[in-house]
């Protein structure tokens, strides 16, 4: 048994806000600051999550519809105005922290995986991973249960 990509992508983005943490701490001596922003899920025309609305509205719409309190995704340039914020002298006290610019989306993807066992009728989403802005859109489409739809584990040299 593999871990879900959602599980790998929670241990890596923990570490990443744990290191800002740790960094900032030990770099603070040098005047240096060091934070994390955690985006949520970005639409852009032309990237994943526009491709996606338009291959799956019925998909999209339901992911739309349960998974964002303020009924949209993000923008870029509201990522971009925090990163600018930490950036300034007006965020100078702002260090170790862990920015979340997510309007308050419940969770991550609107992608399908196959059920847990014993919970056939259930519907899941997982983290697809494509870089996106921390907003990748699925890669697998169709039934979530079809074996050719789920990542494939790859070997380590």
């Amino acid at each position: 048994m593999r871990p879900a990509p959602r599980t790998t992508y929670a241990v890596a983005k923990a570490a990443e806000i744990q290191l800002a943490a740790t960094a900032a701490a030990e770099l603070a001596a040098d005047n240096i600051r060091v934070n994390a922003v955690s985006p949520g899920s970005i639409f852009f025309p032309g990237g994943s999550w526009d491709r996606f609305s338009r291959e799956n509205p019925a998909d999209f719409a339901a992911f739309l519809g349960t998974q964002f309190p303020l009924g949209r995704l993000g923008r870029l340039e509201e990522v971009a105005d925090v990163v600018t914020f930490l950036l300034s002298r007006r965020a100078s006290w702002v260090t170790g922290a862990n920015i979340v610019v997510d309007g308050g989306q419940g969770y991550p993807s609107a992608r399908k995986f196959g059920p847990p066992q014993g919970q056939e009728g259930s519907r899941g989403f997982g983290r697809p991973d494509d870089g996106e802005a921390a907003s990748p859109e699925p890669t697998a489409t169709g039934s979530p249960t079809k074996a050719g739809n789920r990542p494939q584990a790859r070997s380590r040299p």
